[in-house]
């Protein structure tokens, strides 16, 4: 896929977003990555080392790492690009506001102080 292709394919614009977040693999095991920028419909991930058996058009389950060390609920999703150490997942459009609700509310809560 070459760069225009992929431009002409997006329908949000995207943000950078630094955050950790897990993904849930087919076989169960969670990896933990962090993303590199996000929209209302995908979130591109970067990870130490994915596992060679990680194909596109795979289904898997993403989780935000909150504020608090808590992890959120899992979102379906699809891998729609992988390279060396990163995903590309879109989220289910079902999910995708719930998701975003939910990321927001990460972003902007604030720490209690002591």
């Amino acid at each position: 896929m070459n760069g225009a292709a992929a431009e002409e394919r997006r329908v949000c614009r995207r943000l950078n977003l630094h955050k950790a977040m897990q993904v849930e693999l087919p076989s169960g095991e969670r990896l933990s990555g962090e993303s590199l920028d996000i929209s209302l419909s995908g979130i591109l991930l970067r990870f130490n080392e994915l596992p060679e058996t990680l194909k596109e058009n795979q289904s898997t389950r993403l989780f935000l790492v909150l504020h608090d060390g808590e992890i959120s609920r899992g979102y379906a999703c699809t891998i729609i690009r992988r390279t060396n150490n990163c995903l590309g997942l879109q989220l289910d459009l079902k999910q995708a506001a719930e998701f975003g609700k939910q990321l927001t509310q990460g972003v902007f809560t604030r720490k209690q102080s002591d």
